[in-house]
């Protein structure tokens, strides 16, 4: 099973039967859904898929929404049940935040620009940062996490190239398309 986002719409695909599963489109008016990636974690035993993960990529919200995909009456539901809050943009230099998730060590790297535009500009690199993926523990309401610098485990820069949308992790390489 494979996620492409596009905007706030995204397709599962069964890559085993080359079949598409299904699209879906983020219900929540401040979520760009400019990464997803699904997690390790279910929200439920019986969920057929595990939590999906989506950065906002706007500065405004400057967070990572965890949704659960279920299934009702024969078709699957997007709800949201986490929001991720993280540091300043102004501590951590990640302007427009993505992620990736990494199941295997559960961490979840975010990037984002060092300047609150996306132009090409030397000094505007990208900047990765670390964090152990916050675990999800709540089921009666959303569940809000707040991060903070003593969270981050590692930073680093790459230089920029215009675009720090969509990418993945696998096994102990960072993957990421430019536009």
């Amino acid at each position: 099973i494979i996620t492409k986002a596009h905007h706030e719409k995204f397709c599962i695909y069964n890559l085993k039967y080359d079949i598409m599963i299904g699209e879906y489109e983020f219900n929540y008016g401040d979520d760009h859904g400019a990464t997803i990636c699904f997690g390790n974690q279910f929200y439920n035993e019986n969920d057929l898929f595990p939590l999906l993960y989506s950065s906002a990529a706007y500065n405004q919200q400057n967070c990572i929404y965890v949704y659960r995909l279920h299934k009702v009456n024969d078709e699957y539901k997007l709800t949201r049940v986490q929001t991720i809050k993280l540091p300043s943009l102004e501590l951590t230099e990640q302007h427009y935040p993505n992620m990736m998730i990494d199941n295997e060590k559960e961490l979840m790297y975010v990037w984002g620009y060092k300047k609150a535009t996306n132009g090409l500009d030397e000094e505007n690199v990208i900047t990765f940062s670390t964090y152990k993926l916050p675990r999800f523990i709540n089921r009666v309401e959303i569940e809000v996490v707040e991060l903070t610098m003593d969270d981050m485990i590692s930073k680093f820069t790459i230089p920029n190239y215009q675009t720090s949308q969509s990418g993945f992790y696998r096994n102990g390489y960072i993957y990421k398309y430019y536009l």
